[in-house]
């Protein structure tokens, strides 16, 4: 079999500015924004804990964080979420006004989040591609849910494969150690 190899260069970890840049905060409050994410690398199943809110809606089959972003795969392709926490206009006029220059917890509560979504999907490709997952993990992720009582437990994966993405062609995706992702076209 032939791998064609692509690097998604645009999420490697050198190459995204800081979420908080464009607010010009302080490193030391970026930092506490930033500590918020978990960094792994593997793609965790979904076992209920995503319900395609960050998605065109069609059903979440794996999820992996890549530089804080996280990305979710569905049979369509996949979605790369990019969350920017922000102070609305009110909020840092407030700050201004009170000349607080320490962002303790009462203002840190003003800070809202809005989401950029970047879809990719191959296109013209089989809509109804099966994605099998390998290598599972020894350890597994826990999700609770308050509405159902329940807890969903997810494994994750070392590599995730859409086999039939195009007749005789699967898609593998891998997440290599430098950081990124990468996927491989199997002809």
């Amino acid at each position: 079999m032939k791998k064609l190899h692509r690097l998604f260069a645009f999420l490697s970890l050198g190459l995204i500015t800081p979420i908080l840049s464009a607010q010009n905060l302080p490193e030391s409050i970026r930092k506490g924004f930033e500590s918020g994410f978990n960094h792994r690398q593997v793609f965790i199943e979904n076992n209920g804990q995503w319900n395609g809110q960050h998605t065109d809606g069609s059903p979440v089959k794996f999820e992996t964080t890549v530089s804080t972003l996280p990305i979710y795969f569905t049979a369509s392709g996949l979605t790369v979420v990019y969350p920017e926490k922000y102070f609305p206009e009110e909020a840092l006029e407030e700050i201004k006004r009170e000349g607080k220059l320490d962002m303790d917890d009462e203002i840190m509560e003003k800070a809202q989040v809005r989401y950029h979504y970047l879809r990719l999907n191959w296109k013209g490709s089989n809509p109804n591609a099966n994605i099998i997952s390998e290598d599972r993990t020894s350890y597994y992720f826990t999700y609770p849910d308050n509405r159902s009582g329940r807890t969903p437990i997810a494994y994750g994966y070392k590599k995730i494969t859409y086999q039939d993405l195009y007749p005789g062609i699967d898609a593998e995706y891998i997440l290599p150690s430098e950081g990124g992702f990468k996927y491989n076209l199997i002809v």
